[in-house]
């Protein structure tokens, strides 16, 4: 799937302000199984608007969102298959417990790096030594790392928002 956004500034201009451009083929991870089009769609829609200027950073795509993106096309597509490294097996870590493991690394590192964004965002030293130390310790679970990923992305978000609003670049209304 290959789409193109076109962002206008008014409704009256002749050529769009910016473009952005997402090329996604289906059956690619996770996402790309059951929502290719949309996913595509979207990535255009995101590329046009950062364009443009509107973005949560002056970075774009995230090197958080391009590795997890990077490990999520690494999956399988097929739940069952067997992963091609069979070294593990020899070292005495079973398949499963070694998928297990790299999923909980992978989530672990996914919160570490969206605790750094907060961080640089204004969250006090205290807090986010103590989040880090939590974290890097092992002891959550798969599903209290996802938690955590999902309220800090919709912390940073809404702090992205706020920070829009404030400078100008996004209206009150539009937050």
């Amino acid at each position: 799937m290959l789409f193109r956004a076109e962002v206008y500034r008014d409704s009256d201009a002749p050529q769009p302000a910016a473009t952005g451009w997402a090329a996604e083929r289906e059956g690619d991870g996770e996402v790309n199984v059951v929502a290719c089009l949309e996913n595509a769609e979207t990535s255009a829609i995101g590329r046009a608007l950062a364009n443009l200027g509107f973005t949560a950073s002056s970075r774009r795509p995230s090197r958080e969102e391009m590795e997890k993106a990077g490990r999520q096309r690494g999956r399988p597509s097929i739940p069952n298959r067997p992963p091609p490294d069979v070294g593990r097996q020899q070292r005495g870590v079973g398949r499963d417990e070694s998928n297990s493991l790299q999923s909980r690394a992978n989530a672990a590192t996914d919160v570490l790096r969206l605790i750094g964004r907060a961080e640089r965002l204004g969250v006090r030293g205290a807090r986010i030594e103590r989040w880090r130390r939590i974290v890097q310790a092992g002891s959550l679970s798969p599903r209290l790392l996802e938690q955590s990923e999902s309220r800090l992305r919709a912390w940073l978000a809404r702090e992205t928002t706020k920070r829009l609003s404030r400078s100008g670049i996004i209206s009150a209304e539009d937050a």
